[in-house]
């Protein structure tokens, strides 16, 4: 029997239990859900030890991992990643430097790591989907309502939610500008815009805004014939106005790539396209504060990347050491050593006429410095250049 660990809940999460749970050949041996009120036959694991007490003691063979109000997870998926246990992940539960950490343990360990997406995952996207293949796309536009105001925070995660849906039909994001409407009394936000464009200049617009009634998600594409809108709420989606039933259901074919990893040589596609759309999404704060647009890079980090990185920095450490080194040696020979070598010289050539006067001025005497000066100074230019767009 295949073993399988929950850990969180939510509605997606649910969906995999049961598809689990109806399975001959695998067994829920855990879950851990908080507040949620659960099926009683599902045993309750408790999480306040350390997570490799808690994967020594149940030894899963797959992992899930959902959202939580009270705990963070990340640390027992870094050990399960390690120890070559299947990882499954709501898309949204990792920031991107989680997720790419992740990624390198798994490279390293060979282990399968995938993710599900609670927005376009779901049968309904999938009918949307494919209505506009093969369409041309002139414009996409999301118009998001959330449940009152909300912090950039919560705008992020929204983001992160609908971005996979606006990749799969647009392409892979190269740039993202982010404007921002905030209510200096309580720091919350009245709206944000986010426009992202992709490889070929194509755009798609993103708007949140409050809503003083339900939660709702307006997704539209525009092609040369025809507009299609995807509107989802807390109780019916519909798409072009015809109501559509188990729309928050996941595809089938996202339950069986699930509970069906086909390979452990490579992360599937899903953890890849996770991870970058959790780092687009952390570049809008940077976008609305810097008030203009931020590029996407498209690449995983890799360890080698992590380690050219850690000897560049070593590297201009050591180099700035040196020269502060240098910095002080001249400080010490300006203003300790004139005195000794002005008594040695007047021994050696009895040149005690010499006055004040006589002496090289002060600003020549440390001219070594000057360069040094310079070379820092330099470092702040960066500063003031702004990159083209």
């Amino acid at each position: 029997m295949e073993k399988w660990l929950i850990l969180g809940w939510s509605g997606t999460i649910e969906q995999i239990v049961q598809a689990v749970a109806s399975s001959p050949v695998r067994e829920i041996i855990g879950v851990v859900a908080g507040k949620q009120a659960l099926d009683p036959s599902y045993p309750v694991v408790d999480f306040n030890g350390l997570p490799e007490t808690i994967l020594l003691e149940h030894k899963p063979d797959v992992v899930v991992c959902g959202p939580h109000e009270a705990f963070d997870f990340a640390p027992l998926a870094r050990i399960a990643v390690q120890s070559e246990t299947t990882l499954i992940v709501e898309h949204g539960n990792f920031d991107s430097i989680v997720c790419f950490e992740l990624e390198m343990l798994r490279h390293e360990a060979t282990g399968i790591i995938q993710s599900v997406f609670p927005f376009s995952d779901t049968l309904a996207f999938s009918e949307f989907s494919k209505l506009v293949q093969g369409q041309y796309i002139t414009h996409l536009s999301i118009e998001e309502k959330s449940e009152g105001s909300f912090t950039i925070d919560e705008a992020v995660q929204k983001f992160a939610n609908i971005h996979p849906a606006v990749t799969s039909l647009q392409g892979p994001s190269v740039q993202i500008n982010a404007v921002a409407t905030e209510d200096a009394a309580d720091g919350y936000f009245r709206t944000i815009l986010v426009t992202v464009t992709n490889e070929s200049g194509s755009i798609a617009t993103w708007c949140l805004t409050p809503s003083s009634s339900t939660a709702s998600v307006a997704f539209t594409v525009k092609t040369p014939n025809k507009s299609h809108v995807l509107y989802s709420n807390t109780n019916t989606t519909t798409i072009d106005d015809i109501e559509i039933e188990d729309s928050t259901s996941l595809e089938q074919s996202v339950l069986n790539r699930l509970l069906n990893p086909s390979s452990k040589e490579n992360t599937h596609p899903s953890w890849s396209r996770s991870a970058k759309t959790m780092d687009t999404a952390e570049t809008i704060p940077v976008s609305i504060r810097r008030k203009r647009n931020i590029p996407i890079h498209g690449e995983l980090p890799t360890e080698q990347d992590t380690f050219k990185g850690v000897m560049s920095m070593v590297g201009c450490f050591t180099l700035l050491l040196i020269l502060g080194i240098i910095f002080i040696f001249v400080l010490v020979d300006v203003y300790y050593l004139p005195s000794y070598r002005q008594e040695a010289s007047e021994l050696m050539t009895d040149q005690s006429h010499m006055t004040p006067a006589n002496r090289t001025p002060f600003f020549l005497r440390i001219w070594p410095v000057y360069p040094l000066v310079v070379l820092l100074l330099m470092q702040f230019l960066r500063r003031c250049i702004r990159p083209r767009d």
